[in-house]
């Protein structure tokens, strides 16, 4: 974790921003297909990454494999379903992100056929490495602690959810790092991402 190569840390940038890239749209989507427009007004109904980024969130996936996007304010009182709905986004845009590992490890077979031994490699990595975190990624982001993305959750125990988990969105930030730099949230995790990863064929 602490003797990054500088190819791993490419990898993985590369691999969190194809991430929250995906998270964001797909959430947005849900969201308005269930009646909030709101997210597509704040600019987040895009594919592009750098509209979801959280810098912290991208550091943490950078050097812990577990990162997170940018909380999104999807309000439960404009969808359909309401509090549902929203469980329903936030469960739709995970679901979405362990699918795209799925489909990554899928890829590995054709880059093989990529030419020069040393590119097939590095696109071979790419994919491995994205796809593991695709499934880290949506498992830590079950957790409904500021900023991850279950968090949105507050908003269906509390009408001021949304202000609260805004207020926690630094100390949450910094008690996600520790736990990740200690290595407690990876003993955690990755007894969840095996069964998901064996289902999905991610290795």
């Amino acid at each position: 974790m602490y003797e990054l190569t500088l190819q791993q840390v490419i990898v993985r940038l590369g691999a969190m921003l194809l991430i929250v890239a995906v998270y964001g749209c797909l959430l947005a989507s849900v969201a308005r297909l269930l009646g909030d427009d709101g997210p597509r007004h704040d600019g987040r109904l895009t594919i592009s990454p750098f509209g979801h980024l959280d810098l912290i969130g991208l550091l943490a996936g950078v050097l812990f494999l577990m990162g997170w996007a940018r909380p999104m304010d999807v309000d439960p009182a404009r969808l359909r379903g309401g509090r549902v709905g929203l469980a329903l986004c936030v469960g739709a845009s995970l679901a979405g992100v362990a699918l795209l590992g799925a489909a990554l490890q899928l890829l590995q077979g054709p880059a093989l056929r990529i030419p020069g031994e040393l590119a097939a490699q590095n696109v071979q990595m790419f994919l491995q490495e994205a796809g593991r975190m695709c499934v880290w990624f949506a498992i830590i982001n079950l957790v409904p602690v500021p900023p991850l993305a279950a968090s949105a959750l507050w908003r269906m125990a509390a009408e001021n959810g949304a202000q609260l988990a805004a207020r926690f969105y630094l100390p949450g930030a910094g008690l996600l790092i520790v736990l990740m730099a200690s290595g407690l949230a990876r003993k955690v995790v990755e007894p969840l991402a095996a069964p998901l990863s064996l289902m999905l064929g991610v290795r």
